[in-house]
């Protein structure tokens, strides 16, 4: 029987990620007349013993740093009427397209076919990934050959051409610290510049250097082969759909290097002088919203972000165009991936420009259909853009009101719309649709409309953990204004209804007040206390009381052993006890070196009370400096520089000789 397939695989001493490999081909191995050739290039006996289990031809390689040397090496070796080729650190998701592709004899009717390599950019992430259609299967002609020391072609390229689903996972490109990136690059581009010295009017060579330079962020090395590589392909006559990808990065690599106006400027010029494919148009025209942005030519802007819609919705429909004018990283899937930053600009541009209906037209753009993760990153990038356009708060409700879209984020829009406009009954009704939304950035503005118009939140509370609403029990009260005391005592009012949730809820706006000094008449003893009890008052409940004892104590968090040795240091403060109280506030920061801040503040209020110098304070009092030194040193290691700012300026208050101090705070206003 004439063999239908023969798989080359290339294998090194990846062991795991060869059988898994070739498990995922095991399915065509058994369904179609095939074989499976390895070229194999490592020394392990222990894979080597993996690869002869799966076929006998093993082919022994000494690897030369040249790809295309060890592919025809399984070329020369193969019989099959098609021949598809791979690598190890592959492996197919489902193979069924490809069995019925030779089943049902379609193969005949084609000379190529391209399938889908799946690029992960990070190792431990499933979502974040490019999509490219990689020719890697073809009918074998006599004359069949790889070509190029790396990024190796297998030649000659021959039409009709077909396109198929099925894709393979590829973690190759992904990145721990870049150190992969670096590795890769410093392997590849000494290939790269070698293959130009043999071939330097080569523009394919070009473009493989322009991506491994921009891997690399050398973006002026990567705009010089742009240019290189299209004056080459001026050169020659022969047509290469690299040449797509030298002219769609050229203005790419001039704004990563921060030229925003050379950048647009030669975008502009490319796209009206050469009027290039579609996937290099939409490209472009990315490069040239975001510069619109930067540069404030904000009606060039709307007709860019008009045009890149224009070119990607036909690209969206025929999926096989795009397929054609793809080359290396300049694909379908890279414009798609960063399309919902490239609709933020156009939004910019439109709400400056003051073009409401252009800005309706482009929200009207967005994925909406679509749920997930990729909803999730719409509302995030429309979330940042309403950030970063404060002043237009009113223009960009009103677009959503007028926006017939039906999806739970402009539902939420129009509930803050109809909330702005006094329509109560119609902001309640809008409000009821929302109570669902569990979106990070959304939750905190949905708990805030509720405070303000007595809403029942408690659908909503159901649905979240109580770690999760601390974080937006701290949002709820970092959105209030420092001397808003009507909306604070709302708040505590609001909190009361609320059980366990309100509890905590009421701790966070006692924290804060004794933080920012700004809640109530009472004395700072009276406010400490009022912290300490409403921070016990909800551990107590969350507790059993047998934990609150000396000896099981350690089972409980850290925060809740903090109040405990400030409760012990507020009895102590009422009988003036104050050497001892040092040692316990001491203890307390031991326990939680987060609460070192507030630390400061009790110090710096005990040294008030006592009126004499802290540093008369003896033992005790050098010991707990040395331990706030100490928090701070941990939280610049961390980069909390906003965080560790205050804790030195109440230490230099009482400490101002301490030069460490000195250089810290210096540190930290350097980087805040």
């Amino acid at each position: 029987m004439q063999i239908q397939l023969t798989i080359s695989l290339l294998a090194s001493d990846r062991g795991r990620m060869l059988e898994r490999c070739l498990e995922s081909i095991r399915p065509l191995l058994l369904g179609l007349p095939s074989e499976l050739i390895i070229v194999y290039t490592g020394k392990s006996e222990e894979v080597l013993q993996t690869a002869k289990k799966y076929t006998d031809k093993v082919i022994p390689f000494q690897w030369c740093d040249d790809f295309s040397a060890a592919r025809n090496v399984g070329l020369r070796e193969a019989r099959g009427e098609w021949f598809l080729y791979l690598d190890d650190d592959e492996w197919f998701e489902d193979v069924e397209e490809i069995l019925q592709f030779f089943l049902t004899n379609e193969y005949r009717r084609y000379n190529f076919s391209y399938y889908i390599q799946r690029n992960y950019k990070k190792a431990d992430s499933n979502f974040e990934y490019t999509d490219v259609f990689v020719g890697r299967m073809a009918k074998r002609m006599p004359n069949s050959q790889f070509l190029y020391r790396i990024h190796e072609q297998l030649q000659p390229y021959r039409k009709p051409v077909k396109y198929l689903r099925s894709y393979v996972h590829h973690y190759g490109y992904c990145t721990v610290k870049d150190k992969v990136v670096n590795i890769r690059g410093s392997r590849n581009i000494p290939l790269l510049e070698a293959d130009l010295v043999k071939n330097p009017l080569r523009g394919a060579t070009y473009a493989q250097l322009v991506q491994e330079y921009s891997a690399m962020c050398a973006y002026d090395k990567a705009e010089e082969c742009c240019r290189k590589g299209r004056e080459a392909y001026k050169e020659t006559v022969k047509t290469d759909i690299c040449q797509h990808l030298v002219t769609a990065f050229l203005p790419v690599t001039i704004r990563a290097q921060g030229d925003n106006r050379r950048a647009f400027l030669t975008g502009e010029e490319v796209l009206q002088k050469e009027k290039p494919c579609e996937l290099v148009t939409a490209t472009i025209c990315q490069t040239l919203v975001a510069a619109c942005v930067e540069l404030k030519e904000y009606e060039k802007g709307i007709n860019y972000i008009s045009l890149y819609h224009k070119t990607l919705t036909r690209l969206r429909k025929d999926e096989d165009l795009a397929a054609t004018q793809q080359a290396g990283n300049l694909n379908l899937s890279s414009v798609e991936n960063v399309s919902l930053g490239t609709y933020a600009g156009g939004l910019v541009c439109a709400l400056h420009a003051d073009c409401l209906e252009d800005v309706r037209r482009i929200l009207s753009w967005l994925p909406w259909e679509k749920e997930g993760k990729e909803s999730e990153v719409c509302v995030g990038a429309l979330e940042n853009w309403k950030e970063t356009s404060p002043m237009y708060e009113e223009q960009i409700l009103e677009c959503f009101w007028k926006l017939d879209v039906q999806h739970s984020y402009v539902t939420f829009q129009k509930a803050l719309y109809a909330e702005k406009h006094g329509e109560e009954q119609q902001a309640a009704e809008l409000f009821q649709k929302c109570i669902r939304i569990k979106h990070p950035l959304l939750l905190p503005q949905i708990l805030e409309m509720a405070i303000r118009n007595d809403y029942d939140i408690s659908g909503i509370l159901r649905n979240i953990d109580l770690r999760t609403w601390e974080e937006y029990a701290d949002k709820l009260w970092e959105n209030i204004e420092i001397n808003d005391e009507a909306a604070a005592n709302r708040l505590l009012t609001f909190s009361e209804e609320l059980g366990l949730h309100g509890r905590l809820l009421r701790h966070k706006g006692v924290e804060r007040a004794i933080q920012q000094d700004m809640y109530g008449d009472n004395s700072w003893l009276d406010k400490l206390n009022e912290y300490i009890e409403s921070g016990l008052s909800y551990y107590g409940t969350l507790y059993n009381k047998e934990l609150f004892t000396e000896e099981n104590e350690g089972l409980l968090p850290q925060k809740c052993r903090f109040l405990l040795r400030l409760s012990e240091l507020a009895e102590m403060l009422k009988d003036n006890r104050y050497s001892e109280g040092i040692s316990r506030l001491s203890l307390a920061v031991q326990a939680y070196p987060q609460g070192a801040t507030l630390a400061g503040r009790i110090l710096h209020q005990m040294q008030k009370d006592m009126n004499r110098p802290a540093v008369a304070q003896g033992e005790e009092f050098q010991t707990l400096s040395l331990q706030m030194k100490a928090a701070v040193q941990g939280l610049l290691v961390q980069k909390q520089f906003q965080e560790a700012l205050p804790i030195v300026q109440k230490l230099l208050e009482i400490l101002p000789e301490d030069l460490e101090l000195l250089k810290m705070k210096q540190t930290i206003l350097r980087n805040c």
